[in-house]
């Protein structure tokens, strides 16, 4: 018997439930087994990456970085959520699945785009403005330079990132929580995917512990803007790449000159503009964060096994 299948944005893949025959139902991958698989992954590759040693140098046009070779082949490691998500909806949805999960990439509105483009920056500014810091972290990054670092972040970690914590599992876990609840469970699994890059590359004068705890807390609270984000584009996956890769330039660019310069505060305000941003959403937005709720008939549990 074919899948009962729900999706709940156009252009996304389905919550399906699958039905072996006979009235028994057979599981998915589920959120336990995406998270296993992107977790292992992920780890696998950051953890034999700790011995690596060098640089490497990347020279795109007028574009030049130097990166430690650690950094740069950790960063296939970022690609855990992404793996995991394509097999898991190709497990419980198959090619279709899959299509739908590729067309939500494309971008629907230019708006949301450009929201997301602009909103990390704009809190960080907003940050800092009222820290009184100087206005000379700004003018070193040229406009240019940091498109081309959003640009060259896309279809790095943004992608791989997104297509799974918010491709795969948000949808799975908004089809059983409030959007509220969803986020901050996304939150917690996304943060803490991070720890083993956290152990090797956290600058000593920061400490480890104390930069970790305070880069969950950031995490958590933009996995509501995140979820937020999703839900008003209808779950567009273009948009919440952009989003992610203006985060990863804007703490290249801007915040991390800050934090090398004053230590762990610069992050700390960062921190208090995205919660104070999060406040807002939930007034505005409720805790279901502008996710419709699901009708009862169609209700899915997160393993992906039709409620009944």
């Amino acid at each position: 018997m074919r899948a009962q299948e729900k999706s709940q944005w156009p252009g996304h893949p389905p919550v399906a439930s699958h039905d072996s025959g006979g009235g028994r139902k057979t599981q998915g991958l589920g959120v336990f087994g995406f998270v296993l698989i992107a977790y292992l992954f992920s780890w696998a590759v950051w953890i034999s990456n700790y011995y690596v040693k060098g640089f490497i140098e990347i020279d795109i046009g007028t574009f030049w970085i130097k990166a430690p070779r650690r950094l740069v082949i950790g960063m296939i490691g970022t690609f855990g959520p992404g793996i995991a998500a394509l097999f898991a909806v190709g497990r419980e949805s198959g090619t279709r699945g899959l299509r739908e999960l590729f067309r939500s990439l494309v971008p629907r509105s230019l708006k949301w785009i450009a929201a997301a483009v602009l909103a990390p920056t704009s809190l960080l500014i907003i940050s800092f403005v009222c820290a009184g810091y100087s206005v000379g972290y700004f003018n070193s990054v040229s406009m240019e330079h940091w498109i081309r670092l959003v640009a060259v972040n896309v279809p790095l970690e943004p992608l791989w990132e997104e297509v799974g914590w918010r491709g795969y599992l948000l949808p799975k876990l908004q089809s059983k929580f409030r959007g509220l609840s969803a986020a901050m469970i996304v939150g917690a699994i996304w943060g803490s995917w991070h720890l083993p890059l956290h152990v090797t590359v956290v600058s000593p004068r920061i400490g480890q512990v104390t930069y970790f705890m305070c880069f969950l807390i950031y995490v958590l609270g933009f996995s509501i803007i995140f979820t937020w984000f999703y839900n008003k584009s209808l779950g567009n996956l273009g948009v919440l790449v952009a989003l992610h890769a203006s985060l990863n330039a804007t703490a290249t660019a801007l915040l991390g000159p800050a934090m090398a310069e004053h230590g762990l505060w610069p992050f700390v305000l960062f921190i208090i503009a995205v919660w104070a941003a999060c406040l807002i959403v939930l007034f505005v937005a409720g805790t279901d964060l502008s996710c419709p709720r699901q009708p009862a008939s169609l209700g899915s549990s997160p393993d992906g096994v039709k409620s009944s």
